[in-house]
């Protein structure tokens, strides 16, 4: 067998791999939509049989109505949103910060360097700044 043909198994092999992890995961998060259609669509597009497809949804379905964590990285590695959480702080920040300081009439790259540094710093967390008021008793 000549090596593109061993390179060319691989990647078929990787496409059935990741479509049929794809819809597990799709299942596993509730948006699954096994219209004959979409099954037929998968199957022709990454070389499928139906009761592949079938099989993976089902899979995904009964992990999730089973209350298996999952962990994948819009899940957060465990079921809690964190990690998807804290993107959208950080981007939720940044858009921001890039607005007060593009009034400020910062340049580009200064904007960019400050708001990763206020970032990297642990500004995008801190909701609120904490005051402290000293009782004179």
């Amino acid at each position: 067998m000549p090596p593109f043909s061993r390179h060319l198994l691989e990647e078929i092999t990787l496409n059935k791999t990741e479509a049929l992890l794809q819809v597990r995961q799709d299942a596993r998060h509730g948006h699954s939509s096994l219209t004959e259609g979409w099954i037929r669509r998968i199957c022709r597009d990454n070389g499928l049989q139906p009761h592949q497809v079938r099989a993976a949804e089902r899979q995904g379905r009964e992990l999730r109505a089973k209350g298996v964590p999952c962990m994948c990285s819009h899940c957060g590695f465990g079921g809690n949103g964190q990690i998807e959480d804290r993107e959208r702080i950080r981007i939720d920040y940044a858009a921001a910060r890039r607005e007060q300081l593009a009034t400020a009439g910062m340049s580009y790259d200064e904007r960019e360097q400050t708001i990763q540094a206020e970032i990297d710093a642990g500004a995008a967390f801190q909701a609120l700044p904490i005051t402290v008021k000293r009782s004179t008793s």
